[in-house]
């Protein structure tokens, strides 16, 4: 795996302790993880949702030079992400298909380079289904509401499958090998980097959104 360099933007990622997690085994062998986001500052909705419709496709000048804006999105962890199939056009929509590459903490034993469904895209929020093979082998749903001085974020993951005869087999053998619990954990890190990211660029991204595709934050 070759990871990018790290981009050094002088932002302060938030830390576990900022947030609220829960971890769970589910008596169908799969995992949930809930994260209970610090309110996000100084955003909206409107931005996060334009942010989720346009992201894949928006390139980013920052101190002198050009990013994948999902690169903002995460200066460390974040890879690549392409959309693949579905809608025509550049805006993200539900049903449309994004490949993601990224690693948890830029360790290859975190690393995922996986293949998602946008099974949800409303008002108030934005969802993934992991696709392997024939299965969705995860669901991550994101929810956002506007409160007093910016955004209640929610994060709500369930890896394995939820049903089939071939349930109990896939949780208990396969799951293990692509996402086991330490990665699982680690990406209650990354998550909570992530969002908490929205605090240091989108504002002033959104603001400059008429500048189209290419966006100058310099």
């Amino acid at each position: 795996m070759n990871l990018p360099d790290k981009r050094e933007f002088g932002w302060t990622l938030k830390p576990l302790e900022s947030a609220s997690t829960t971890f769970q085994k589910l008596p169908t062998g799969q995992y949930e993880l809930r994260i209970e986001h610090d309110t996000i500052r100084n955003v909206s909705t409107e931005m996060i949702r334009w942010w989720f419709e346009n992201f894949i496709n928006l390139t980013v000048t920052l101190m002198g030079k050009e990013y994948p804006a999902y690169h903002l999105w995460h200066p460390f962890d974040h890879i690549s992400v392409a959309k693949v199939s579905a809608s025509n056009g550049i805006i993200l929509k539900e049903g449309d298909f994004v490949q993601i590459n990224e690693a948890f903490q830029r360790k290859p034993e975190f690393a995922l380079n996986d293949k998602a469904k946008v099974y949800y895209f409303r008002e108030d929020g934005f969802g993934l289904k992991v696709i392997k093979g024939p299965f969705a082998m995860g669901k991550l749903l994101h929810r956002f509401r506007d409160v007093g001085g910016g955004v209640e974020y929610r994060s709500h993951l369930v890896a394995g499958i939820e049903s089939g005869p071939l349930r109990g087999l896939i949780n208990s053998r396969l799951l293990p090998k692509i996402m086991n619990e330490k990665k699982l954990k680690a990406w209650f890190v990354h998550n909570i980097e992530e969002v908490g990211c929205f605090e240091n660029f989108l504002a002033d991204l959104y603001q400059r959104r008429s500048q189209g595709n290419k966006i100058n934050l310099d």
